[in-house]
């Protein structure tokens, strides 16, 4: 019964922590466009440095009219993202897309964190974690409706692969979780490196890789 009643409450939490994610970057996006004067220039809304060079790559290829497939071969995933999300939602312009979807990505990430911190202390204060991080002032500035950056999918697939990177150290795991899951380590570093291609970071996870595989006994993960 008390577990039962550890899984409502756990539920709500959830509920509540994403219902007040996306209200608070709906109001953002509701305050930039009852002041056009502030945040526009001409029709476009004022991005971060960075996010006038990602709206630069997807309007080329928009313009170019490149196929369904060749969308794949985008230089990164949020061009793909985007490529695709214009496809779907047409009749609004790219900055409009952009402002409406790219927020709710901080909701992706919550879970991301969520899912980590649960594999090691408990979902109980992975929760509390997770909800303190994403309002925390760093990560609301870089999650704002006008920076639009791979940033908030950078801190995503940092804790979404070591979630699963952690899950190899759980006890009495089988041989079909462990193919399993390095089939979707595999899959999930490739997306990340495709994504945001920095030489620290397939260094960084072949190490903790390494690490788990040959330098932690039995023993150790046991406990």
């Amino acid at each position: 019964m008390l577990r039962k009643y550890e899984n409502i409450i756990f539920i709500f939490v959830i509920f509540f922590t994403s219902s007040l994610v996306f209200l608070s970057r709906q109001i953002q996006i509701n305050y930039i466009n009852k002041f056009p004067k502030k945040f526009y220039i001409f029709n476009d809304p004022i991005f971060n440095p960075d996010g006038y060079y990602f709206l630069t790559n997807i309007k080329n290829q928009l313009i170019n009219n490149i196929g369904f497939f060749e969308k794949f071969f985008s230089k990164d995933l949020l061009t793909l993202i985007y490529l695709f999300l214009f496809d779907l939602l047409g009749d609004r312009t790219l900055p409009e897309i952009v402002m409406l979807t790219s927020p709710y990505f901080v909701l992706v990430t919550f879970f991301g964190i969520f899912f980590f911190f649960k594999s090691i202390i408990g979902k109980s204060i992975a929760t509390i974690v997770s909800f303190s991080f994403i309002i925390s002032t760093i990560f609301l500035n870089r999650s704002y409706v006008l920076f639009f950056d791979t940033d908030t999918l950078n801190i995503f697939f940092t804790f979404f692969i070591l979630f699963i990177l952690s899950s190899f150290l759980k006890p009495n795991l089988s041989r079909k979780n462990f193919y399993l899951l390095s089939l979707i380590l595999i899959i999930l570093t490739q997306i990340f490196f495709f994504h945001y291609p920095k030489n620290i970071f397939p260094l960084l996870f072949l190490f903790i890789t390494i690490f788990i595989f040959f330098g932690v006994n039995q023993k150790k993960k046991d406990k």
